[in-house]
């Protein structure tokens, strides 16, 4: 099992359950609610009738995080990402997809009959929060993604992002408390992490929070849940090696490369083996560089990894133009 004070081992995804208790919990409807005021410029109360729709047992399991919910007559989806994604239309559309299947069979809807069946409307927001600097708002088409390009826009499929890290959709932030704390809390984590290890700079965000009048009595009175949910056991051999064989396939080709052209010069078989490990060293320290950029461990974890010093690191990070902070 893993070792939840492991920086490494702590859930990468941290974020996303988080955002999904702060938002998605029966218990904290009104912040759900709030939200969706924000974003559509309503005023509903606390007792409006919220249905969550979120599908626990989706096909595609990292949308398991995912809060989906009707409010009159919009179907929205909510999904936090730590990391940007230009295929979150196609995922939203398929996330829908499943949404409205369950909705016409609990409505008992006859989709081959003549009658119009009338359905909620769709809404799609992805909330990010990714360390890489974002706009505030980026309106992601599905349309990008077609092979053939739609001149016409005659389907289209739109996913808006919004950058929630502090400093940005400032308007948004103050219409809507909760995520203005969430957003706050997030940023805490990420400060005390610079010097406590991850366990260590979760509870002391959770100790400073404890006194923000939306979210921080919840945090404050289920610490340990949070805690719990934010350092989940993760299992880091399976994300280690699903993360360095993708960095292996990607080094193994340009070693082949590297060892044919060296190969010419001095001999075929001396070239493709120097050219292999060479492929898998450069593999590895991409995929690394990756995941300390996203945020995803920490440099010390990399480097310690590689037996580099940090400096070595962000040098060779930048030769795959990949810009790592210290």
């Amino acid at each position: 099992m893993a070792n939840a004070n492991d920086p490494v081992r702590a859930n990468i995804k941290f974020k996303d359950r988080l955002f999904r208790i702060v938002f998605g919990a029966e218990e904290n409807k009104k912040h759900l609610i709030a939200l969706y005021n924000a974003l559509n410029g309503t005023d509903f109360g606390e007792s409006e009738t919220v249905e969550i729709t979120t599908l626990d047992d989706a096909i595609y399991i990292r949308m398991k995080n995912d809060i989906s919910f009707i409010i009159a007559s919009d179907l929205s989806l909510y999904e936090q990402q730590s990391t940007f994604n230009p295929n979150m239309p196609l995922r939203g559309f398929l996330y829908h997809a499943h949404l409205y299947e369950h909705y016409v069979k609990k409505m008992e809807c006859d989709i081959y009959g003549q009658t119009l069946i009338k359905i909620p409307n769709p809404k799609y927001v992805v909330f990010y929060n990714g360390l890489n600097e974002k706009e505030d708002r980026i309106d992601l088409k599905l349309s990008d993604a077609f092979i053939k390009p739609d001149s016409g826009n005659d389907f289209e499929w739109t996913a808006t992002m919004l950058n929630i890290n502090q400093g940005h959709n400032k308007e948004l932030m103050e219409k809507c408390a909760p995520l203005g704390e969430y957003s706050d809390f997030i940023a805490l984590v990420r400060r005390h992490q610079e010097s406590l290890s991850f366990d260590e700079a979760v509870d002391k965000a959770v100790t400073d929070a404890q006194a923000w009048p939306c979210i921080g009595p919840y945090l404050s009175k289920n610490r340990n849940e949070v805690r719990d949910v934010l350092l989940t056991e993760f299992d880091a051999e399976l994300h280690d090696k699903v993360t360095f064989e993708a960095g292996k396939t990607e080094g193994r080709a340009e070693g082949r490369a590297e060892g044919r052209a060296e190969g010419r010069a001095e001999g075929r078989a001396e070239g493709r083996a120097e050219g292999r490990a060479e492929g898998r060293a450069e593999g590895e320290v991409k995929s690394l560089a990756k995941l300390v950029a996203d945020g995803l461990i920490p440099l010390n974890v990399a480097v310690s990894r590689l037996n580099l010093s940090e400096e070595e690191f962000i040098q060779q990070a930048l030769i795959f133009n990949i810009f790592i902070k210290r």
